[in-house]
């Protein structure tokens, strides 16, 4: 999609730039749109954490603050993968009897 976008562009040399302030326009507008439609409705009362908000006895804050655990454990198991791979490539894990890691 961005390719056929970036061919069609008039100035090509100038589409990257172009994109990149139109995503954060609209992104800066976006969130300043929306935290003040926030503070609008709710006032001083809001925690700055949406989390704290939601009611602990009622089974929908229950079943936001489990998925938003689900979504933190699962991103952890991403993010630590890189580590993993440097640590099984170095030159010391290897003298330990370590295996080389496949993904070269």
């Amino acid at each position: 999609m961005i390719l056929n976008l970036y061919a069609e562009a008039d100035e090509p040399r100038n589409f990257i730039k172009v994109a990149v302030g139109t995503t954060v326009f609209l992104a800066v507008v976006g969130g300043i749109g929306v935290g003040m439609l926030g503070y609008l409705a709710f006032g001083n009362s809001c925690e700055s954490t949406i989390l704290f908000n939601m009611p602990n006895h009622m089974s929908i804050g229950i079943a936001a603050k489990i998925c938003y655990l689900i979504t933190i454990m699962g991103s952890y198991v991403i993010l630590i993968q890189p580590i993993y791979h440097v640590i099984e490539n170095s030159e010391w894990y290897i003298n330990l009897g370590g295996t080389k890691s496949s993904l070269n």
